[in-house]
């Protein structure tokens, strides 16, 4: 027969290593706001198109040609975008993270990388973000 045994801790070892926690886990976190590479960022702006997402869109929609294709032929999907605003409002590193068609691919890189966006404000100061946006493509050759 197996019997369970329960060992009890006298309340005087608890108690202190309670306090020995707390007082460590003090230290630390004021140790850890001390450093310089742990401070607080505070986002006071995110990047984004002046005109608003709306006008991107439509900006993207009406410049984009699409390629000839046979009738009856259907392009439909995402394109996901990926890209860095510098603080001059200027765009870098645009990669296709999701593409539908190459050559439409090439066409939406193409409207996005001479446009000017508003750049990120962290703690007052301009700074470089990346940001991503999906634009929907549904065309059907008739």
């Amino acid at each position: 027969m197996n019997i369970l045994t329960i060992k009890t801790i006298p309340m005087k070892t608890i108690i202190f290593s309670s306090a020995v926690f707390l007082i460590l886990g003090f230290n630390q976190t004021k140790a850890q706001s001390n450093d310089p590479q742990n401070m607080q960022v505070t986002v006071n702006q995110e990047p984004h198109y002046p005109a608003g997402d709306a006008a991107l869109y439509q900006l993207i929609y009406s410049k984009l040609k699409y390629p000839e294709k046979p009738k009856g032929t259907l392009i439909n999907g995402p394109v996901i975008l990926y890209f860095d605003v510098l603080p001059d409002s200027s765009l870098s590193n645009i990669i296709i993270m999701q593409g539908i068609d190459d050559y439409i691919d090439q066409q939406i890189v193409n409207i996005i990388k001479p446009l000017k966006f508003v750049p990120s404000v962290q703690n007052n100061t301009a700074v470089k973000m990346n940001v991503m946006y999906t634009v929907q493509i549904t065309k059907r050759y008739n």
